[in-house]
This record gives C-alpha cells, structure tokens and sequence, in this order.
C-alpha cells in the first residue's frame, strides 16, 4: 500500500492560521460595522500572525470570544492595550479553561 498525499503538519498549521485569519477578519468587520471610529479595532498582520497561533493552542471560539471580551472591556471603555496579543491569550486562555471545567463537570 503507498500512500499517495503525504501529511504536511506545517501546511496544516498554515492552513488553519488562515481560517483564523479569516474569522478574525469576519468578526472585526461585524463588530466595527456600528462602532465609532474612535472605537473601531484592527489588527496588524504581526498581530494577526499572534491571534492565529493563539487560536491553534486554544481554539478559534475562545479566541473570538477573548477578541469580543477585549472590545467590550478596553476598546469601548477607551482603556489603553499596550500588547493585543497578550490580553486576547490571557482571555482566551480563561475561557479555554472555563469551558473545560464545564466539560469535565458534564462527564461526572
């Protein structure tokens, strides 16, 4: 038997980086739809590149939830974020932990 496609673990990652990406750039779309401007959100592509590898190690859910979390809490309050990156892990790593607690208090 020969295995004709060869698994590409880096492709992989590459691959779910951009369906981050592209999440990422969905919810910024929608949440700066109605936002003022003084309050409209955006990344660069360093950051973007630091969301998406977030994403990998938490799931896109939590990070899209953590990126709703920091607007909610920084954005719209006119809070100054020195480091994006590290507060949406930090949120998005509490939100990967919640849903786990949840999930093994379903199993017992």
């Amino acid at each position: 038997m020969r295995i004709r496609d060869a698994f590409d673990p880096a492709g992989a990652s590459e691959l779910l980086r951009k369906d981050c990406e592209s999440a990422v750039l969905a919810l910024l779309k929608d949440l700066n739809k109605n936002a003022s401007r003084a309050h409209r959100l955006s990344f660069t592509k360093a950051e973007m590149r630091d969301i998406s590898g977030i994403a990998l190690r938490y799931s896109v859910p939590n990070v899209l939830l953590a990126i709703r979390q920091v607007v909610r809490e920084y954005i719209e309050t006119d809070r100054t974020v020195k480091n994006v990156g590290a507060l949406i892990r930090t949120y998005a790593k509490a939100n990967a932990s919640f849903s786990d607690g949840l999930k093994s208090l379903h199993a017992g």
